[in-house]
Formats: C-alpha cells, structure tokens, sequence
C-alpha cells in the first residue's frame, strides 16, 4: 500500500491525510454513505415532485384552468420555483460547467450585461 519512500504504508494513512489509528474515518464514510443513500432514494421524489408540481401548475395556468390571481398559482411562483432552482443546482459540479463551457459562458455573460444597461437606459 505504501510507496518507494514508505511513506503512506503507515497503519492509518488514507490519501493525502493522516487521520490515525482510530475509527473516525469509517465513522464519517457510512455517515456519506447514509446521506447518500436518502439522497438516492428521497432527493430522486423531491426532484420529481417539485418539477411534477411547477409543470401542472404552469400547464394549468396557461390553459386558463386556474386564472393568475388564483392563490395556487402564487404558491407556485413564489415558493416551488425558488426551491427547484437550489434542488437542480446541488447535484451540479459549477467548476466543471464553467470549464465545459469556456468562450460561450462569457459571450452570454457580456451580452446579458449589455442587455441590462440597454434595460436600464430605455426604462429611465
């Protein structure tokens, strides 16, 4: 398990940290592991029902089931809307999608800026 030098072949030694001779490491994996698990089988049904929720209520709205003043369409735009957003950015990896993205994140960035100052010089 060690390397050339021994260093790393030390009882213990986990990677980059030293974490010593007790339990604490497997203590905090089936601690990742038990949040993961309700990760896998609850944040799956949250996701779902939040999405599920939004879509019905839009769909509805558009449709002129409920009309905009209704109280359910502002439970919708003022409470699930803000949660999904947050759910849907949990599981992203940011650095890897501005990574990915190069070039186009910042032409989208500059023409949203100039989007704004035109905005704001036509509104005052």
């Amino acid at each position: 398990m060690g390397n050339e030098s021994g260093y790393g072949s030390e009882p213990g030694y986990r990677g980059d940290v030293e974490l010593g001779y007790g339990d604490e490491y497997d203590d905090e994996e089936e601690d990742v592991k038990l949040l993961f698990w309700g990760d896998e089988h609850f944040g799956s049904a949250v996701y779902v029902l939040v999405a599920s929720g939004t879509l019905i209520g839009l769909a509805a709205s558009n449709f002129a089931i409920i009309s905009s003043d209704s109280p359910a369409f502002a439970v919708v735009l003022n409470f699930l809307l803000p949660l999904a957003v947050p759910l849907l950015l949990f599981r992203t990896d940011l650095r890897r999608v501005v990574q990915s993205t190069g070039k186009l994140l910042l032409a989208f960035l500059i023409g949203s800026s100039f989007t704004i100052g035109a905005f704001e010089i036509i509104v005052s």
